[in-house]
């Protein structure tokens, strides 16, 4: 082959390379980014939920409360704080029954059974909420984690054992809550250099995280025991012992409520 011959090969193949190459990364670094670029939602529900279920004469059970406040301490463990826990407790529950009052929907607490039987069977009821809702976690908000049987739809239930609760606790429908926090030792939480929570929130993917979103909020229907909606909150949820702070998970967790 020519000198000439030899140059136009090298020129054309330069051009070739250099066509091709920025779209090869682009699509590399598409794929690389996968799910985590995209948007996933804050909340799902059933596809067949009407946009506002009828409150009147709606009755709620708050079930008890999974809530944990732990203290990060300066070498990054996680200490779970009793008197911080119990401070949050009571103002997540106090802004959850302003939400639902300004709702005109009545919040009732958990009332504990006075049978043995019955407290086991509720126990065990919060446990199966708890392994539904991280199903759910996994397969409704990370998006590489999709079940592609259901196709999005929200179709989870714990059963019709939800009906003795119901009648127990004299209710219709079951609220389950579940938020964890950490705060380092001096109380200020890392949220303070951060977004509000109010202010645009988005999921992080589960799948893309080493620890559950930080928290959840889920309604349930205890004719049937079918999960109607289900929201979460991946953010730092800021400093809940303040019940400012628990407004805003509230508002944030309650977007889109159907109730």
């Amino acid at each position: 082959m020519s000198i000439g011959a030899s140059v136009r090969m090298l020129r054309h193949n330069a051009l070739v390379f250099a066509t091709v190459m920025p779209a090869a990364v682009l699509a590399v670094a598409g794929c690389s980014a996968g799910p985590a670029s995209v948007e996933s939602p804050v909340s799902v529900a059933r596809a067949d939920l009407p946009a506002r279920l009828d409150p009147g004469n709606t009755r709620v059970v708050l079930m008890p409360v999974d809530i944990r406040v732990s203290q990060l301490t300066a070498a990054g463990l996680k200490e779970p704080r009793a008197d911080w826990t119990s401070a949050a407790r009571v103002n997540l529950v106090a802004a959850l029954g302003a939400a639902m009052s300004e709702r005109g929907i009545s919040l009732n607490a958990y009332r504990v059974p006075e049978s043995a039987s019955r407290i086991h069977r509720d126990n065990q009821l919060r446990k199966l909420h708890s392994t539904v809702g991280g199903a759910i976690l996994d397969h409704h908000f990370d998006r590489a984690n999709r079940l592609p049987a259901k196709r999005d739809r929200l179709e989870w239930t714990l059963g019709r054992t939800t009906r003795e609760l119901g009648s127990d606790q004299n209710a219709r429908f079951a609220l389950f809550v579940r938020l964890h926090a950490d705060l380092p030792f001096d109380g200020r939480s890392a949220a303070a250099t951060a977004q509000p929570l109010s202010s645009g929130l988005t999921a992080t993917p589960v799948g893309r995280t080493r620890d559950r979103p930080q928290g959840s909020l889920s309604l349930v229907d205890l004719r049937n025991g079918d999960i109607l909606w289900f929201s979460m909150v991946s953010r730092d949820p800021g400093d809940i012992r303040t019940a400012e702070s628990a407004r805003d998970v509230v508002e944030t967790l309650m977007t889109g409520f159907p109730l």
